[in-house]
């Protein structure tokens, strides 16, 4: 693996490829093979094959949850999804919206049950006020929930139960300060004093 991991370095993908499919057809559920799922799936995502890439990599999370590259995969996971949401990729679930006269943000997150400020960010909406009629959208399907882990402090969204993103996270010092236990989010406040 590291040999292939330094023909990525030096830009030689290719042989870099032969090597990962080798060992991951040979040793395809040995756990020392998970580095080698996590350098092919980062090629895939450097010729912009996310689909590929993301079904690679969530197929080594789910084989090697405890393995020392699960860190290396969630990272790569991370970026696929992040690049699909925000960018020009076009994420599974995501609907296509065409504005109507009369649409605002607003009326369309409660139609859609998503946030306002996840459409605006994803489709790059500079004021909500000045929404083009005609302009077409994108509305991405979305069920997020969250972990936060003490321990290590982190914090992990998952989207419809599936690995999304993990975050470094600041919890409290004292126990009671982060309290353990099943939360929703009621209300949010944009930049709380």
């Amino acid at each position: 693996v590291d040999s292939a991991h330094a023909l990525r370095s030096q830009g030689k993908n290719q042989e870099a490829a032969v090597i990962f499919d080798k060992i991951i057809a040979q040793y395809p559920n040995d756990p020392a093979s998970a580095m080698a799922y996590a350098g092919k799936a980062q090629l895939l995502l450097d010729v912009e094959d996310l689909s590929a890439a993301k079904a690679l990599a969530l197929k080594a999370l789910n084989l090697f949850p405890n393995s020392p590259a699960r860190g290396e995969i969630e990272k790569i996971i991370g970026k696929i999804n992040s690049e699909l949401l925000y960018g020009g990729a076009q994420m599974e679930g995501t609907e296509i919206y065409t504005i109507a006269k009369g649409d605002r943000l607003e009326t369309l997150g409660r139609k859609f049950n998503v946030s306002p400020d996840l459409i605006k960010r994803v489709n790059r909406i500079r004021d909500s006020r000045a929404l083009r009629v005609g302009r077409r959208i994108k509305i991405p399907k979305t069920n997020f929930s969250i972990v936060v882990n003490k321990t290590d402090n982190t914090l992990t969204l998952y989207n419809n139960k599936e690995f999304f993103k993990k975050y470094t996270v600041r919890t409290g010092k004292e126990d009671y300060l982060t309290p353990v236990g099943d939360f929703t989010i009621e209300s949010k406040v944009v930049n709380p004093p």
